[in-house]
């Protein structure tokens, strides 16, 4: 069996998407082999992701394919691609698989952000609207099963598209377990990027993602300038770091830190590496999720694993994953957003009854249980 899987997002560069195919491709590797010596991988690749990318065993081939996302090159050039190497199942680990690819496949369709929070990217751009439309509703409708890592992320699509109940699987994803103290000690020692020494920063709350409108990162920073108008030591040497790639499209986010006088107070470190990102988790004090709209939640699981105290939005979908693990804020009311995080910080009973809650929640999120899932469906299919 030829089964191919659509890794260009894969690479350190990359954040959600590239970590679930990244673990995905590692969980296979344990899963096939000798068990199943018939099963042949095409992990397919740009650029970078091909240079990162070693192939684990003889059941894996790495094969070019630098099309950009979302590019004309992705629904044309693609599936030429694809259909050379004739596979008998191909995985879309994100909703853009290309209309004109008409053999079997299973779609990974992770949220539905765009269609609820087009942002700058999509919503500036009617044609950009169109096209996303076209590529979600061909893959709902042409793939043979839809995987979805909740399941608020299932009801959202059942909801909006035709789509039988039977043909999506709710497929959690998983989180992977780190030594908090190891990684601490690196962080005090070492510089922790290029832009920040770690000294600067040894008392923070953190936001671990992308730059993005949906992300509410602007009533995140109205809520910390409430904070910090408490005038206590402690908050005074608080910082706010939004840890994570900014390509300028979410402008309101810096007009409002400097509104607020924030400039010394709030930090946009840019693209991390994997170590960089392990480090500002597992040393930070508060690792906060302010979004308006999520399809999973994983930061905040990983900082759970840590050890590490989370406030996140008063949302369905972070409800169900992470239930009583985590302290919760209106994402839409900045005052209770700074009230929330303020006894975050400093309940240190509620901090314990939250990790200890979180400690027993973790066991349910495995990337080795996710992958097992997903190859079952690969050969049902």
């Amino acid at each position: 069996m030829r089964i191919g899987i659509d890794a260009r997002m894969y690479g350190h560069t990359q954040t959600g998407i590239g970590n679930y195919t990244k673990f995905l491709i590692k969980n296979l590797e344990h899963i096939s082999g000798t068990k199943f010596p018939n099963v042949k991988f095409f992990v397919f690749l740009r650029k970078n992701g091909f240079k990162e990318f070693t192939e684990p065993n003889d059941n894996f081939v790495k094969v070019i394919a630098d099309y950009k996302w979302y590019s004309f090159e992705e629904q044309i050039k693609f599936p030429v691609l694809l259909y050379k190497y004739k596979l008998d199942l191909m995985h879309f680990t994100h909703f853009n698989a290309p209309i004109f690819y008409y053999k079997p496949f299973i779609v990974t369709i992770h949220d539905l952000t765009p269609k609820f929070y087009s942002g700058h990217l999509i919503g500036k751009y009617w044609h950009r609207c169109v096209a996303y439309n076209l590529v979600l509703k061909n893959a709902i409708k042409k793939s043979k099963y839809i995987i979805t890592p909740s399941q608020f992320t299932k009801n959202d699509i059942l909801k909006n598209y035709k789509v039988n109940n039977n043909k999506i699987k709710v497929i959690y994803e998983g989180i992977e377990h780190i030594s908090k103290s190891k990684e601490r000690v690196k962080f005090k020692t070492k510089f922790v990027s290029q832009h920040i020494k770690s000294k600067q920063i040894l008392n923070y709350v953190l936001y671990l993602g992308v730059i993005r409108p949906h992300k509410n990162l602007v009533n995140l920073v109205k809520a910390f300038a409430i904070l910090k108008n408490k005038k206590t030591f402690v908050i005074n040497k608080l910082k706010l770091i939004l840890a994570g790639p900014d390509d300028g499209t979410y402008p309101e986010l810096r007009e409002k830190i400097k509104k607020h006088g924030l400039e010394r107070d709030v930090i946009i470190t840019g693209i991390l590496t994997e170590k960089e990102k392990i480090q500002f988790l597992a040393n930070a004090r508060l690792v906060i999720l302010p979004s308006l709209y999520e399809g999973f939640g994983l930061t905040p699981l990983e900082a759970i694993s840590l050890g590490i105290t989370v406030a996140v939005s008063d949302i369905e979908p972070l409800r169900e994953i992470l239930r009583e693990s985590v302290f919760y804020f209106n994402p839409k009311n900045e005052k209770n957003m700074a009230k929330v995080i303020k006894q975050a910080l400093f309940n240190k009973r509620k901090q314990k009854e939250k990790l200890k809650q979180g400690a027993l929640l973790i066991k349910n999120y495995k990337w080795s249980k996710m992958a097992k899932e997903i190859f079952a469906l690969y050969l049902k299919i």
